[in-house]
C-alpha cells in the first residue's frame, strides 16, 4: 500500500472520529415527564418566582448521602445570590475549618441527636438587597454517620480490583447513610430533622421533645431543596412532627411542621429516592407508598389552614431533577403526587450521543460514572439554573449573571 493511501485511510478515519465524537458530545435539552397535571404548564417556577412582591423569603438545603462538608451548597448559593440580585450579609461568627470559593462560611448552630455525641450542623447564610432579605439554611446531617459507617472498615481486607474498590468505597461512604436511616438509626437521625426545621422558621426546639418548637414565623415565602435521601428525610420529619404518635399531641402553635408547610411553595428534589426509600416502611405486600402519602396529606392540610388565592394555591410546585445516569435516582409518579393544584414533574438532565437525528446510539461515551452522575448535582449550572430561575416548556431559564 503507497503512503498516499495509506494517508487518504488515516485522513478519512480521523474525520469520522472526530464527527464520532462531535456527535456524542451533542447536548440534549432537559426531558420533562409531567406527572401532575398530565400536560406540562408552559413554565416551570424557579426561587426568583417564589412569592413575587414579597421582600422577605427563606431556603432550606438538606445534603444527601456521603461525606459532605461545610461548604457544599457554596454553587447553589453563588447562582441565588445572583438571580436574586442579594449579597451575603456579614455573619456574627465565621467557621475557621474550611474556606469557602465565594462566601464566608458561618459558625454552625449545633443540633443535637438523642443517643450520639456528635451533633447535626446548621449553617444559616443571610442574604440581602436594600428590597430583599433571604434567609437560607443548609443542614448537614453527615457527621452524624461518620461513627457508625467507621465499623464498616476492613483493615486487614486484600485489596481487589480498581472498580471492586471504587464499589466499596461507595458503599461504605454512602449507601451505608441508606440503611441507617432505613433501620432503628431513623430515631437519631429524625429528631435532627425535626429541630434544625424549628430552627429554620426561628423557633427555639424543645430540649426533651424534638416535635415541640416554640415561637417562629409561619407566613414567610419558603423553598426546600435536598439531595438524594434527604427528600424522603424532610417528608418524614414533617410527617411525625404533625401526625405524632397517639400518645403525644403538638399544638399547633408549636409545630415546626405547620409553621414550614404553612407558606411551603417550592419543593426540589435533587436525585429523588422516594420510590426505594418508601420500601422500608411496608409491612404488607400491598401497602402503597406510606411517608410520601402522609407528607402529601399534612403539606393540604397544612395548607388548608389559612386562606389563599387561587394564583398561590396553583403555585405549589414539585420538580424531581434527575441524571439519567444516576441509578439512584427514581421517578416521581401520580401514586405519590396526584393532588390537584401542586405542579409536579421530572426533569431529566444529560448529555447523550446523536446521529442523523437518532439519539441513544453509543459511540463516544459507552458508560457513565454512576457515582459522578448522583453526586455531582450541586456542581451543575444547568440544574442550579433551573432550580433559581426556572424552565419555560423545556428551555431553562438562565439566570442574569
Amino acid at each position: 500500500m503507497s503512503t498516499r493511501q495509506m494517508r487518504r485511510i488515516a485522513w478519512r478515519l480521523c474525520v469520522v472520529w472526530v464527527s464520532a465524537l462531535a456527535a456524542s458530545c451533542y447536548y440534549m435539552g432537559p426531558d420533562v415527564v409531567p406527572v401532575q397535571p398530565e400536560t406540562p404548564p408552559g413554565k416551570f417556577l424557579g426561587i426568583t418566582d417564589l412569592a413575587p412582591g414579597s421582600n422577605r423569603m427563606r431556603i432550606l438545603f438538606v445534603h444527601g448521602i456521603g461525606v459532605h462538608l461545610g461548604c457544599d451548597p457554596d454553587t447553589l448559593l453563588l447562582h441565588l445570590t445572583k438571580a436574586l440580585r442579594v449579597t451575603q450579609q456579614a455573619p456574627p461568627a465565621i467557621d475557621p475549618s474550611e474556606t469557602c470559593a465565594h462566601f464566608a462560611l458561618p459558625e454552625p448552630t449545633p443540633i443535637p441527636a438523642p443517643n450520639a455525641q456528635h451533633t447535626g450542623l446548621l449553617y444559616r447564610f443571610d442574604l440581602a438587597n436594600p428590597d430583599r432579605q433571604v434567609t437560607f439554611m443548609y443542614l448537614r446531617w453527615s457527621t452524624l454517620t461518620e461513627v457508625p459507617k467507621a465499623t464498616l472498615d476492613e483493615p486487614n481486607r486484600p485489596q481487589g480490583a480498581l472498580l471492586h474498590n471504587l464499589a466499596k468505597t461507595f458503599e461504605q461512604q454512602n449507601l451505608a447513610d441508606v440503611v441507617l436511616y432505613g433501620g432503628q438509626y431513623r430515631d437519631v437521625l429524625r429528631p435532627v430533622v425535626e429541630r434544625a426545621l424549628c430552627v429554620f422558621v426561628g423557633g427555639t426546639p424543645d430540649q426533651t421533645n424534638p416535635r415541640s418548637c416554640s415561637g417562629g414565623e409561619a407566613n414567610i415565602p419558603t423553598a426546600i431543596i435536598t439531595h438524594s435521601l434527604a427528600g424522603y428525610m424532610l417528608m418524614d420529619a414533617m410527617n411525625d412532627i404533625y401526625q405524632p404518635p397517639e400518645t403525644e399531641t403538638v399544638p399547633a402553635e408549636r409545630s415546626a411542621a405547620m409553621k414550614v408547610g404553612h407558606y411551603l411553595d417550592q419543593i426540589f428534589l435533587l436525585a429523588n429516592q422516594l420510590k426505594m426509600l418508601d420500601l422500608s416502611t411496608r409491612t404488607s405486600e400491598g401497602q402503597s407508598s406510606q411517608v410520601v402519602k402522609r407528607f402529601r396529606a399534612t403539606w393540604n392540610a397544612i395548607h388548608a389552614t389559612r386562606q389563599r388565592t387561587e394564583r398561590e394555591l396553583s403555585s405549589r410546585q414539585v420538580l424531581a431533577i434527575s441524571d439519567p445516569n444516576d441509578i439512584l435516582s427514581w421517578e416521581v409518579t401520580k401514586s405519590e403526587f396526584e393532588v390537584p393544584g401542586i405542579t409536579v414533574a421530572n426533569i431529566y438532565l444529560g448529555t447523550a450521543g446523536e446521529i442523523f437525528g437518532l439519539s441513544s446510539v453509543p459511540i463516544w461515551r459507552l458508560a457513565a460514572s454512576p457515582v459522578a452522575a448522583h453526586l455531582n448535582y450541586l456542581q451543575d449550572d444547568d440544574v442550579m439554573d433551573i432550580i433559581a430561575c426556572g424552565m419555560t416548556g423545556s428551555t431553562i431559564n438562565r439566570c442574569t449573571q
